[in-house]
């Protein structure tokens, strides 16, 4: 080999080792070097702008929307026992108005009538409470009763109620054949009370002649009277007596025709004309027992006068047969007093307000109801719900809420009209209080028993002012309140603020800056930076914060 080639050699080596020391150490690097490397970028700011807008804190609750005084009516069995419904007096969508028949329980009517007292218990005669007030005033406003409003429920109320059967087409309640023999019986008892005062009135002679012709005198006026009365009841009968025999004739008529129709009107003519004539018998023959009584007033009368000069045996009986008159006689004014038209609970419905609307039947004729037979409603709609305890101490009643169902996107201005004073109720836990809302104007029809939510502000700013969203506030060292604000360069800067009005449902609050003119609408604020853990662009970060602006 050459000298040139071996220095060839050489330089070719030479050239080689260099060339691989040089790639080596563009590959070999300092710590400083790989840790200036591997530091974290500088976080990026997550913005959103500042808002200017009006802020209020609400109270948001869900509220049943349906017609107002919703009522269950229920019935029960009817006088004779029994509570199948035998006729529908009304239809669904019907208004049920003052006196009317609800519906037919056993043959029986349910009248209806305004008062805000339940029924309680049946109305008899002699019956004393408010709840006789209240029939009295609603018998006065239907036009039945024309007595005073005394509470006592006496002839007078009683003849009101019949005449209101009558005009519904039924027959009220009459006294039982047991209430009419104990009348006669204590008339009977006044009668041998009278008898026994005037034997022990019967003395010796010597009555002076004058005062004997003046007693005999009234005792011959008191029998002619009495002649006069029996005369006038036995005509008055007879009227009475004549009325049942054409009613009857009629009756047999219609039957031998048979018109379903005509028979049920002569059957109820028949039983009209039969009260008619029971009631006259009753009515003369007071009228003929009392003439009696005067009779035999006058006759003792006479027998006490000749009984003065007596012995003293003579006039303690006297002085207790009048004892025993005056005891039959109270007997039997009570009893008569005790004896009329009654009204019993299963046929009477008091409602705190008329006319209603029957928004539900739930029984067909011929059943034997399960529960209420019937729902009504009045003609007006509210929004009823409930409030926790802090939250009544918010409200109001009067203040302005808003309706909504976002399902059907349906949204309306309504007042709170009514908030409960005590915690409870009928469905309610014992620490929520109950709450009524009140569309201002008409209810949409798509929104009646529906799920409403309510939302009610409490607190608001009264105008525009710029907030912010919570995370964007934070105190500092001091205890003053500072939020930051990103400049256009990408650097932020602290801005101190007062902290106002907080808005939960959104996620605002509102922030005034202590320097005049330091935040202005648009401006954008940190809410927080991003360490590289995830992707987005500070111009994204709107739709991140959940707020509503």
């Amino acid at each position: 080999m050459g000298r040139r080639a071996i220095l060839t050699g050489v330089l070719a080596v030479a050239v080689g080792s260099g060339a691989v020391g040089w790639y080596a150490g563009q590959q070999i690097k300092s710590p400083g070097e790989v840790a200036a490397e591997t530091a974290a970028p500088e976080p990026s700011l997550i913005t959103v702008p500042v808002e200017q807008i009006l802020l209020s804190k609400n109270v948001v609750v869900r509220g049943q929307a349906g017609f107002d005084e919703a009522t269950d009516i229920s019935t029960q069995a009817s006088v004779g026992g029994s509570s199948i419904i035998t006729k529908l007096t009304k239809a669904r969508g019907d208004t049920l108005n003052e006196g009317d028949v609800a519906i037919e329980v056993a043959g029986r009517p349910l009248i209806v009538l305004q008062g805000d007292l339940p029924v309680f218990r049946s109305f008899t005669p002699t019956l004393e409470g408010p709840d006789v007030v209240q029939l009295q005033e609603a018998l006065t406003r239907v036009g039945y009763y024309f007595g005073p409003i005394d509470g006592v429920y006496g002839a007078q109320t009683g003849e009101a109620v019949r005449a209101m059967y009558a005009d519904a087409g039924y027959k009220a309640i009459e006294p039982t054949r047991q209430d009419l023999e104990a009348v006669e019986a204590a008339e009977d008892a006044v009668d041998i009370a009278a008898r026994e005062v005037a034997e022990a009135r019967k003395s010796p002679a010597g009555l002076a002649a004058s005062e004997r012709l003046r007693l005999e005198q009234e005792i011959r006026n008191a029998q002619v009277q009495l002649a006069l009365v029996e005369a006038e009841a036995t005509a008055i009968e007879q009227e009475a007596w004549d009325q049942v025999a054409a009613a009857l004739r009629a009756l047999a008529i219609a039957q031998a025709g048979g018109n379903p129709v005509e028979i049920a009107d002569a059957q109820a003519a028949l039983d009209q004309a039969q009260a008619n004539e029971m009631r006259v018998k009753l009515e003369q023959g007071n009228l003929v027992e009392q003439a009696s009584t005067n009779v035999a007033v006058a006759k003792a009368s006479l027998s006490e006068a000749n009984s003065l000069s007596a012995d003293s045996g003579a006039k303690q009986r006297l002085s207790d047969a009048k004892d025993q008159l005056s005891k039959a006689k109270e007997s039997l004014n009570r009893i008569q007093a005790e004896t009329g038209i009654g009204l019993p609970d299963s046929e009477i419905l008091f409602l705190p307000s008329l006319p209603r609307q029957i928004q539900t039947l739930s029984v067909e004729a011929g059943e034997f109801p399960q529960g209420p037979v019937m729902r009504v409603t009045g003609a007006g709609v509210a929004i009823r719900g409930s409030v926790t305890t802090p939250e009544r101490r918010l409200l109001s009643e009067g203040m302005s809420v808003t309706l909504e169902d976002s399902a059907l996107g349906i949204s309306v201005d309504g007042t709170l009209a009514f908030l409960a004073d005590t915690p409870g109720g009928p469905d309610l836990a014992n620490d929520k209080y109950a709450v009524r809302f009140e569309p201002i104007g008409d209810l949409p029809e798509d929104l009646i028993n529906r799920n409403l939510k309510v939302t009610i502000p409490v607190t608001s700013t009264g105008g525009e002012v710029f907030a912010v969203p919570f995370a964007a506030v934070s105190a500092g060292a001091d205890g003053t309140q500072r939020i930051e604000l990103a400049g256009s360069d990408g650097e932020a800067r602290t801005v101190e603020v007062n902290r106002g009005l907080s808005d939960p449902s959104r996620g605002l609050v509102e922030v005034t800056p202590v320097e005049d003119g330091a935040i202005s609408a648009g401006d954008r604020v940190v809410v927080g930076r991003d360490l590289g853990l995830t992707t987005g662009s500070s111009s994204d970060s709107d739709s991140e914060t959940g707020t509503d602006g």
